[in-house]
């Protein structure tokens, strides 16, 4: 008895076979599916990775934001924590405590984008005026990398680099403000 695997072995090699004659025979002997620098589909895909590049820098440095800021923050606190206790045991308010450690988190994050604002504006100045970054001119049309950053861009990186050092803050500074006098200090 013959299974039904040994069956289809010869009608999908078949098929193959019928499939390439059909590329020779139309005249696509010269393609190379490999090559997708030549096809619609590899424009598209220049074209996505391009955006994606370009996303994945416009979210990855306000995201370094959260790795800096929060755990400052958290150990600014839990460093402190003595202090806020006996600041709340003479009548400090939370409110007042929670905005102490909100500036301080906000004045880190306004600084560090500040800084790294002019950082990343330096670096896209340097490129285009030394063109350090050199591309092989046999293979693409120019001969180095130019950056452009368009204010949208910008604002983009600047505003929710802001929004998220506030995320960043807000919970730490609220915990800090919510500490209960007489469990810090009773053991401190």
């Amino acid at each position: 008895m013959v299974s039904s695997a040994e069956q289809l072995v010869p009608i999908l090699s078949k098929s193959i076979i019928d499939l390439q004659k059909a590329f020779l025979r139309d005249g696509l002997e010269g393609y190379d599916p490999g090559d997708i620098y030549h096809t619609r589909l590899g424009r598209l895909a220049r074209k996505l990775w391009r955006k994606g590049a370009k996303f994945s820098f416009v979210v990855a440095a306000p995201l370094q934001i959260i790795d800096l800021i929060f755990p400052q923050i958290r150990y600014l606190v839990a460093e402190k924590r003595k202090e806020i206790g006996i600041l709340k045991a003479i009548g400090a308010a939370s409110g007042s405590i929670t905005v102490v450690f909100f500036s301080v988190g906000m004045t880190i994050g306004v600084v560090g984008t500040l800084a790294g604002s002019a950082v990343g504006l330096t670096l896209i100045w340097v490129q285009n005026t030394y063109k350090v970054i050199r591309l092989a001119g046999d293979v693409y049309q120019i001969d180095y990398l130019p950056m452009k950053l368009t204010p949208s861009d910008f604002l983009l990186v600047v505003g929710s680099t802001l929004v998220l050092s506030f995320l960043a803050t807000l919970f730490p500074a609220r915990r800090a403000g919510a500490l209960i006098p007489v469990d810090v200090l009773r053991y401190e």
